[in-house]
C-alpha cells in the first residue's frame, strides 16, 4: 500500500488531539494569587478563564487551520510534482505550467491556466473526482480568512462560502454587529476535529493516485 505521510496535516493533528489539551489542562492549573487578581481586577482565578476570555483559545486554532490549508496546497503541490517527474522545487518554479500561489487556487470557479485543477488535469487527474475536495474548498476559504485578514470577516469571504456552500454566514454576523463594527469569525473553527479527518480522506486519495505498492 501506499505511505500516508503529510507532515503539516500529522502535526496539526497531533497538536488538535493532543498537545491542546496539555495546553488547556497546564492553563487551568495555573491559578493567580487574589492579591493580584484584586490588583489586576480580574474576576478570572486561572490562566486558562482569562486566556479562553481573551479568545486566545480562537486564536491559535486558527494557526491550525491555516496549517490544515498548507497540508492541502502541499499535497497538490506534491502530487503534481510526482507525476511531472520533478525532483524539488528547483524543477518546479523551472516549469512553465507552474506559477506560484496555484496549488491554493482550488475552487470551483478557479477555471483558468494558473489554477491547481488546471495543472493537478495536466498530469492525468480530475480535482472533481477527489474525495472530500468540496471539504478541502471550504478549509482553504477559511484558510485565507485567518492567514490574511486573523479572522476579522469581510465581504469577500461572505460572498465566497455563500457561492461555495449556499449558507449566507452573512445573518449571523449580524448579531455581533457586522458589518458596521469589525466582526472576528470563530464558527469554523468549531469543526476543526472533522476537518483534519476529512482532509486525511483528501491527501489519502490523492497520495493513491500516485503511488503504487
Amino acid at each position: 500500500m501506499f505511505s500516508f505521510k503529510n507532515l503539516p496535516l500529522e502535526q496539526a493533528a497531533e497538536f488538535q488531539f493532543y498537545i491542546r489539551k496539555i495546553i488547556h489542562d497546564n492553563l487551568k492549573n495555573s491559578t493567580f494569587p487574589d492579591a493580584l487578581m484584586k490588583a489586576m481586577g480580574w474576576s478570572h482565578s486561572n490562566y486558562y478563564d482569562l486566556w479562553k476570555h481573551q479568545n486566545g483559545d480562537r486564536f491559535m486554532d486558527m494557526t491550525t487551520m491555516v496549517r490544515i490549508g498548507a497540508a492541502i496546497e502541499g499535497e497538490l503541490r506534491t502530487t503534481y510534482m510526482r507525476l511531472k517527474g520533478h525532483a524539488n522545487l528547483v524543477d518546479l518554479h523551472e516549469d512553465p505550467d507552474f506559477n506560484l500561489g496555484a496549488f491554493q487556487r482550488i475552487m470551483p470557479w478557479h477555471e483558468d491556466e494558473n489554477s491547481a485543477r488546471a495543472l493537478i488535469y495536466k498530469v492525468g487527474i480530475d480535482l472533481e473526482e477527489i474525495n472530500s475536495i468540496d471539504d478541502a474548498r471550504k478549509v482553504m476559504a477559511h484558510r485565507h480568512l485567518y492567514a490574511h485578514n486573523v479572522g476579522l470577516v469581510d465581504e469577500k469571504y461572505i460572498s465566497h462560502w455563500l457561492r461555495l456552500t449556499g449558507e449566507d454566514v452573512s445573518l449571523a454576523l449580524t448579531k455581533h454587529g457586522y458589518p458596521e463594527e469589525d466582526c472576528y469569525w470563530f464558527q469554523p473553527l468549531d469543526d476543526m476535529n472533522n476537518y483534519i479527518e476529512v482532509i486525511q480522506h483528501f491527501v489519502r486519495d490523492l497520495q493513491s493516485r500516485t503511488l503504487s505498492d
